[in-house]
């Protein structure tokens, strides 16, 4: 990892330690790649969005965070996310370009989807209508066909690793991102095997139970997933809450979820049949496969995959009585912010959106209507940290985040021309 002044840019580094060196905004990676803003972070790895220094294009570029501790783990990871990747590679996966080593870095290369997560979507909306949840779900068996026929199980699907994104024809679609934790029906050569007996990987709530059992995954690990996402998404709840003991306990005991019935009426009965094939305790009474299950939404339920529409802005998209008032022009933008209370409070998140007027947050606590507080976040463009003045003007309570529209105060015109030339090349064909 060098930075873009260093004269020995070409320079071969060994690493001298197993410690994991994170990489940093300004950085540049493997001599390519400048680091222009952090995107996300999770307990493993941090996203980027990078520039090619070459070619000049806008990629996502993924790295090792310092939390996971040990290289050696980390790099076999990511490197088999990787391969993952670069075997299941078509329509609705996001793209890898490249990976590889820089010091102590290892890194993958990715496309960058300007779009939004499934679960940002439902965090502003509270749930979908039955045809446009129906509609992401078969997009997703689509994808999911291919992965499957490569001997791949995602093993962690679920409405944070779906963005909807549209096409250079504006046509929305789903793309399913992250793999780091796929499981291989037969492990390729040249890869270490990396989960270990008794190991539970995933999300607890999107876990099937011999996946929460350490049990070995199968396609039906991904299908039960399905299912999850598709309760999700009409309901605005998790067929099983709680967190692992939440799950555990509603496995181990049987427990029954709620009916879609109080949804959607007789059409939610027949949702609750087809939910519960896909949510069997069994495997083998699962669906046998995603074409199944498509299938059966089409013809069980009546709903033909159907263009998207999501990204398309929306009244109603506010806790009612409280309104969006932002006429500005807005793009995808996913970054880190911290909001800072008048108490002095932070509220930590990530932006969905962003406009000269202001941005669409999900953060870990409610904002008041009308709260007055500073939010620090990066300019998408030049990737520089700043901190405005802003208000809430909207909010929507979801079940793991809240949606907040916050609107500048006042901002410095350098500030808003960097968020308007970032909104312009977004909305360029």
């Amino acid at each position: 990892m060098t930075s873009p002044s260093d004269p020995n840019l070409t320079k071969p580094f060994e690493p001298a330690t197993n410690d994991v060196v994170e990489l940093t905004v300004g950085s540049v990676v493997d001599r390519r790649y400048l680091l222009k803003r952090e995107i996300a972070r999770g307990g493993m790895a941090i996203v980027f969005e990078a520039e090619h220094l070459v070619l000049g294009r806008r990629v996502a570029l993924k790295g090792l965070s310092a939390a996971v501790g040990d290289l050696s783990w980390g790099r076999a990871r990511l490197m088999r996310e990787a391969r993952a990747l670069d075997m299941v590679s078509g329509p609705g996966i996001v793209r890898i370009f490249d990976a590889g080593y820089d010091s102590t870095a290892p890194h993958l290369v990715m496309e960058l989807l300007d779009g939004r997560s499934l679960d940002s979507l439902l965090a502003v909306r509270g749930r979908l209508d039955a045809s446009t949840a129906c509609a992401v779900v078969q997009q997703l068996c689509a994808s999911l066909r291919r992965v499957h026929a490569r001997n791949v199980t995602h093993r962690d699907i679920k409405l944070a690793n779906v963005i909807i994104a549209p096409d250079e024809r504006g046509v929305e679609s789903t793309h399913l991102i992250d793999f780091g934790i796929a499981s291989f029906g037969t492990t390729p050569v040249g890869l270490p095997k990396l989960t270990r007996p008794g190991e539970q990987l995933g999300t607890f709530e999107y876990m099937a139970p011999e996946q929460l059992f350490a049990e070995p995954v199968t396609p039906q690990t991904d299908i039960y997933a399905l299912g999850v996402v598709l309760y999700e998404l009409i309901s605005g709840e998790v067929p099983f809450p709680g967190g692992h003991e939440g799950v555990f306990r509603a496995h181990l005991e049987g427990k029954v979820r709620l009916s879609l019935g109080g949804h959607l009426g007789e059409q939610g009965r027949r949702f609750d049949r087809l939910l519960d094939r896909a949510l069997a305790r069994e495997p083998a009474d699962r669906f046998p496969s995603v074409d199944d299950l498509a299938d059966a939404i089409a013809t069980e339920v009546g709903f033909t995959s159907l263009p998207l529409g999501l990204l398309r802005s929306r009244r109603g998209d506010s806790s009612p009585g409280l309104q969006d008032v932002r006429v500005h022009l807005r793009a995808p933008y996913v970054a880190p912010v911290r909001i800072v209370r008048a108490s002095g409070a932070p509220v930590d998140g990530r932006t969905v959106d962003v406009s000269e007027g202001g941005l669409l947050v999900l953060t870990s606590g409610y904002l008041e209507h009308g709260e007055r507080v500073n939010v620090r976040f990066s300019l998408p463009t030049s990737g520089r940290v700043v901190t405005l003045e802003a208000r809430a003007r909207w909010g929507r309570a979801g079940r793991q985040s809240a949606a907040v529209g916050l609107q500048f105060d006042s901002a410095p015109e350098a500030h808003l021309a960097d968020i308007r030339s970032y909104v312009d090349l977004m909305r360029e064909p």
